[in-house]
C-alpha cells in the first residue's frame, strides 16, 4: 500500500509532536542557542485547527511517517505579492527518507 498524505487531525498530534523533537534535535548542532529540553516551535494543535493553515501528514498504513506545514501570511508591504505560505515542520522518519515524501506533502 502507497503512503497516503493526508490533512492532520487532532488525533494525530503526539506523533507530530514527537515529528517536531526531531526537527529540534536535528537543529541543536546547528545552533546553540536552542535551550535544552523539549521545545516546541510551533502551537501545533492551533495550527491544526487553523483555516489559514494545512497540517498534513505522510500515513503507511496507520503509521505517520512524516508532516509538513503551510500557513497563510501576509506580506511585507514591500513585495509585490500581498500573501504567501510559510511552510514548515518538513520531517520524515528516517527509514522514510529519499521516497520524495515531503515533494509529496509540498504538492
Amino acid at each position: 500500500m502507497p503512503i497516503k498524505i493526508r490533512e492532520a487531525h487532532i488525533d494525530d498530534l503526539p506523533a507530530i509532536l514527537a515529528f517536531e523533537q526531531g526537527v529540534v534535535t536535528a537543529e541543536r548542532p546547528y545552533n546553540n542557542k536552542i535551550k535544552a529540553g523539549t521545545v516546541h516551535y510551533y502551537d501545533l494543535a492551533a495550527l491544526i485547527g487553523s483555516d489559514k493553515s494545512r497540517v498534513l501528514v505522510a500515513d503507511d498504513d496507520n503509521r505517520l511517517v512524516g508532516t509538513g506545514h503551510a500557513t497563510l501570511k501576509s506580506s511585507l508591504d514591500y513585495y509585490i505579492h500581498d500573501r504567501h505560505a510559510y511552510l514548515g515542520l518538513m520531517y520524515v522518519e528516517p527509514d522514510y527518507r529519499g521516497q520524495g515524501i515531503i515533494q509529496d506533502i509540498l504538492s
